[in-house]
């Protein structure tokens, strides 16, 4: 079995409108890669290949921290990958 290495990406997208009201929804205030910490957000995260093909993709709220997003997918993958892919 060949390893091959991915990567990580986190980014964001702001949205100039206001939180919905309640727990509903992914648009939340958070850190702004964008300086616009009026807007509320939403995290996108995606695996690629070394070629640049996503492999995964999630999308977070908008107050989830970039280094949370790697660890909760890679126990969610292992899971779901059932051993064919390791996170370290």
């Amino acid at each position: 079995m060949t390893s091959q290495w991915l990567s990580w990406s986190v980014s964001s997208a702001v949205r100039a409108s206001a939180q919905p009201k309640g727990a509903d929804g992914l648009r939340r205030f958070g850190y702004s890669r964008d300086k616009r910490s009026d807007c509320v957000q939403v995290v996108i995260a995606l695996i690629v290949t070394p070629e640049g093909f996503p492999l995964a993709h999630e999308v977070l709220p908008g107050n989830t921290t970039d280094k949370s997003t790697l660890r909760d997918f890679c126990r969610r993958s292992k899971r779901s990958m059932a051993g064919r892919a390791a996170c370290g």
